[in-house]
């Protein structure tokens, strides 16, 4: 049996507010006993960063999910998922033009990945693939 749930909330203590108003307004719409309503006493800044902060984990849960889905199916279709695998035979051609002139001392690790214009990390990376 499905059961209507109510909130309501006052920016200051019960001694300063009172939801009798709010109270009334939700058992019209069909909250049945006053145990179905969550009660707060938070200021609106406070209780709607926090609304804030619950849908924004619920919707990054919905694209985690979505994403995964989308991956199962494209793997269910035969498709690769991921990035492709690199092997010497994939390297830049003109990392080779520049590896010679590395290996003969005329520039450094840093030097290269400019030319190359990636990172050093990636020139480390193609170098122990090639020895």
């Amino acid at each position: 049996m499905a059961r209507t749930l109510g909130y309501a909330r006052c920016s200051t203590n019960e001694t300063k507010q009172d939801f009798n108003r709010q109270k009334r307004e939700l058992k019209k719409l069909g909250v049945k006993d006053d145990k179905y309503i969550y009660w707060e006493y938070e200021s609106g800044t406070k209780g709607m960063l926090m609304m804030w902060g619950v849908f924004s984990e619920m919707e990054r849960d919905i694209i985690s999910k979505r994403v995964k889905s989308g991956m199962d199916n494209a793997r269910a279709k035969g498709r690769k998922i991921g990035r492709p695998k690199l092997d010497k035979k994939g390297l830049p051609e003109k990392f080779f033009k520049f590896y010679d002139l590395y290996k003969d001392g005329q520039f450094n690790i840093t030097e290269f990945a400019k030319l190359m214009n990636c990172s050093r990390t990636t020139i480390y990376k193609y170098i122990q693939m090639v020895q």
